[in-house]
This record gives C-alpha cells, structure tokens and sequence, in this order.
C-alpha cells in the first residue's frame, strides 16, 4: 500500500520515523511529507494530492497547529486527494471529538 505520513521537522520527529521504518518493513511504499509551518500548506497539500497514498496519517502533537492542520486537510482533497485522512498525534488523541466533529477533511483519529 501506498502511505503518506505528515509532521514537522523542525525537529526530528522520531514518531513518524518509526511508523515509517514499520511501514517500509511490511513493504508499504511511504512518503513522507514535511509540513513545518503555515507556509508550508501549499506545498504539502500540493504533494499529497500527488502522492497516490491511499491513507495519509497526519501527526497532530501541538495544539496551536490544528487548524493548519485542518486546513491542509482541506486543500489535499481539494487538489484530489482520495485516501483515508487519519488524525494522529497528542492533539489529536486527546481532542478525538474536534479533529472528526469540526474538520470533515478527517476519517478517522488514531492514538
């Protein structure tokens, strides 16, 4: 299966490192997008629509970025994103209710 994952990595993110290396263990072929800062929406959005991945996980751990989040969300299937879109991270575990209720860009949270 094709997986994208998004995160920053401002610093490294270890998390998505080892769910990658897992996922390529299985032989998932996996991209790895990097989403920093706002700015960034564009082109991570731009790079998930493009990805072919049939699921994308999006590392959610700091709180003051859900709504950057939610908006490449947003975009990625604007620019025809089709997979599942899996809310992940500290946000998004202990906010299950606003990542799925508020965002319809999200199928599902993971914790």
């Amino acid at each position: 299966m094709n997986i994208a994952l998004v995160g920053a990595e401002c610093e490294e993110n270890l998390a998505l490192r080892y769910i990658r290396t897992a996922l390529e263990k299985r032989r998932h072929r996996v991209t790895q997008i990097t989403f920093n800062v706002e700015a960034d929406t564009a082109a991570a959005a731009e790079c998930l629509a493009r990805s072919g991945a049939g699921l994308a996980g999006f590392s959610m751990v700091f709180t003051y970025r859900a709504v950057e989040f939610a908006a490449l969300g947003r975009r990625s299937h604007e620019l025809g994103f089709r997979g599942h879109l899996v809310a992940g991270g500290h946000f998004a575990a202990f906010n299950v209710g606003a990542p799925l209720g508020d965002v319809p860009a999200f199928d599902s949270v993971a914790n």
